[in-house]
């Protein structure tokens, strides 16, 4: 996964100094030659949205994140029948975290 790059880090974010206390100490920044990648958690977890179980290091994530997130989708990325608008679909998997 490509990372952030530190412009637009600093731009929109305030630095990776303000990420970093934005995400506290269970979230973790890794550089790297391209920018950052932003780590939700010690390790891999499993919730569950359809129960409303989004775990906090995934919630805080994303929402710091969120003023960087692209989400100007001309159509869906998903291809679903019906009943399904595979644009709000899609815009479901990219907030899931929200």
């Amino acid at each position: 996964m490509k990372g952030f790059d530190r412009i637009v880090l600093a731009r929109l974010l305030g630095g990776e100094e303000r990420l970093a206390e934005v995400l506290g100490p269970s979230c973790p920044i890794h550089d790297y030659d391209g920018g950052i990648v932003v780590q939700a958690g010690p390790e891999p977890q499993l919730g569950d949205i359809n129960r409303g179980l989004v775990l906090d290091d995934y919630r805080r994530v994303s929402q710091a994140l969120a003023p960087i997130r692209f989400e100007d989708y001309p159509r869906g990325l998903f291809v679903l029948g019906e009943p399904f608008d595979s644009l709000e679909e899609t815009r479901k998997w990219i907030r899931r975290f929200d």
